[in-house]
Parts: structure tokens; sequence; C-alpha cells
């Protein structure tokens, strides 16, 4: 009995030492989302790779705004080709593109309370203003705005209105509102969080077809796509 008490006792020991010493490879904790898989940047470079699995894609300009898509690429789709169309060249420029052939959403998708690329808090870090896109669920074509930047984001949501875009503010889990959200990264400490619906996305290219060739071939972008850059772009141009 007293031989099993003492190798009970030197297993939850060792295995307290163990955790402490970091040993443990842990790629979620507490504070993450229930559906993220990572919890860092560095967590997922462990298990995927560069230029394979996913890149970064970026656009540096004088402008003192960044325009980012931090879930890109097959993560949220279209999100990264509508930043870059925002940002054009006149603005800085940055998207994190995820690669895999299915699964990007499951795999690659970091929390923006997490998101901690380190070129993507470069530049963040150099500027004063931030718009941030994301791909949002929905079947019927709107965009829900959030972030700290009340202003801008009036003034969006004004363009954009007036473009005939439908725009809510955004719910609580979308708002953007987190000090330690992305969006809110800029010297300024806030920016303007783009929430926009796949029903949205879809109508930005022809047939509603959001797919690796379809949205990586301008040709295929509708009218929609073009109005809704030009009011996003309208709205900073009145802010500026």
């Amino acid at each position: 009995m007293t031989t099993i008490k003492l190798s009970i006792v030197i297993i939850t020991i060792s295995a307290s030492l163990i955790a402490a010493a970091g040993l443990y490879k842990k790629t979620n904790d507490d504070s993450c989302s229930d559906t993220d898989r990572f919890c860092t940047f560095e967590d997922l470079s462990q298990e995927y790779s560069e230029g394979e699995d996913w890149k970064v894609e970026t656009r540096r300009a004088s402008s003192g705004l960044l325009v980012s898509a931090i879930h890109g690429g097959g993560i949220e789709p279209a999100t990264s080709q509508i930043a870059s169309a925002i940002a054009g060249e006149s603005h800085n420029f940055y998207t994190f593109k995820g690669m895999l052939s299915s699964g990007n959403f499951e795999n690659l998708h970091i929390d923006s309370t997490h998101f901690d690329e380190p070129e993507a808090l470069e530049m963040v870090d150099a500027v004063n203003d931030h718009i941030t896109i994301h791909g949002a669920e929905g079947e019927e074509p709107k965009t829900l705005i959030g972030g700290l930047n009340r202003e801008l984001a009036e003034e969006i949501s004004n363009q954009l209105n007036s473009s005939g875009f439908s725009v809510k503010k955004a719910p609580d889990h979308l708002n953007g509102e987190d000090p330690d959200n992305f969006v809110n990264q800029p010297k300024s400490e806030r920016g303007v969080q783009l929430e926009i619906t796949e029903a949205q996305r879809e109508s930005f290219y022809k047939n509603g077809d959001t797919s690796f060739s379809s949205r990586n071939d301008a040709s295929n972008q509708t009218s929609a796509f073009d109005d809704y850059v030009g009011a996003v772009k309208a709205a900073i141009e009145g802010e500026s």
C-alpha cells in the first residue's frame, strides 16, 4: 500500500515538473476561441509550412493607413482580394492566406485577439489607421461593421449605404471592440472591422463563385465588387 501511494506521488510530481518546464506541447488554451486549433502564429507555423500551406502578402506605401485581411486565402474566401483592392497602391496592405486544399478555416484561423504574425504586428504598429476585412456567415448580403474608430466606421457605413449595400452594427461577438483585437493595434489604438457575409462576397464574383480559381481571376469580379471597393475608398478619402 505504501509503495502504491509513493508511485502516485512520484508520477504527480513528475507531471508537474514537466508542465512547469513547458515540455507539454499545447496548441490551445482556455483563452483561445473554442473553434481555433491554434492560439498563436508560432504554434501554427510549427505545424504548417510557409509557401506550401500558407503565405503572407504585403505592399507598403507612405500612407498612414493599413488595410488587412488576416483570414485570407481559403480561410475566409475573397477577403484578401477585397482588402487588396481597397488598399490599391496608395495604402499599406497585408494579408495572411490559407493555402490548404481544404480545411483552411478549421486549421489556419487564429482569432483576431490572438493574431500575432510578426510582419502583421510590425505593419500595424507603424500606422495611425487600420481597416480589417473579414468574412462572416450569412445568406443575406450585408456588412457587419465594428471596431473602435467610430468616425471612420460611420463614414464607411454611409458610403456603402449610398451605394446600395446593407450595413448593420456588428453583434457583440463580431464587434471588434476588444482593445486586444488586431484591428485596434495601430498607433491610434482604434480601427474599423468589416465582417462581410458569405452572400455579399459571393455577389462580388460571377455565378457567386468564390473558389480559388475564380477569386484569383480579376475578370470574374462583378460590378458589385467595384462599387463596394469604391465606396470604402470614398470613405477613406473623406476622412483624410
